[in-house]
C-alpha cells in the first residue's frame, strides 16, 4: 500500500487561486480542482472536485478538512472514484501547537499536505 503525495504549488499559498490538477492513481485517470470557499464556517474552507478521465464530474465539493479520508462518504458502488483513501493533514499553529486545525487560506503548498493511499484490494 503506497502513499502519494498530491503536488501543490507553493505559490498556491500567495495567490489562493482555483488550481486544477491531472493525476494517475491506481491505474486511473483523475482530474482534481481545488478552490477556497470563503462562504463557510469560521474562515473557509478548500474543496475539491473530483472528475475522471473523460472529464465527468464524480464528486464536487468535497471539503479538505483534517481527516484520514475525506472520501469516505463517496465510497459507493456507481461513483467511480478512486478507490483509496485522501488523506489531510496540517501542521498546527506555533502559537497553539497542541490544537489541531483544518489547512486555512494560506496552508495548502505549505504547511498542509493532501495525500492519497492506495487500496489494499
Amino acid at each position: 500500500m503506497a502513499t502519494v503525495k498530491l503536488k501543490i504549488p507553493e505559490s498556491l499559498a500567495d495567490d489562493p487561486a482555483v488550481v486544477t490538477g491531472i493525476m494517475y492513481l491506481e491505474n486511473s485517470r483523475y482530474r482534481l480542482t481545488l478552490r477556497w470557499s470563503p462562504r463557510d464556517d469560521r474562515d473557509g474552507v478548500w474543496r475539491m472536485d473530483v472528475a475522471d478521465a473523460a472529464g465527468v464530474l464524480r464528486v464536487a465539493g468535497v471539503p479538505l478538512v483534517l481527516s484520514e479520508d475525506v472520501l469516505a462518504p463517496f465510497h459507493y458502488r456507481g461513483r467511480r472514484i478512486m478507490p483509496g483513501a485522501l488523506r489531510v493533514t496540517c501542521d498546527s499553529d506555533p502559537a497553539t501547537p497542541d490544537v489541531r486545525r483544518d489547512p486555512g487560506l494560506r496552508d495548502l503548498g505549505r504547511a498542509a499536505r493532501v495525500e492519497y493511499v492506495e487500496s489494499t484490494g
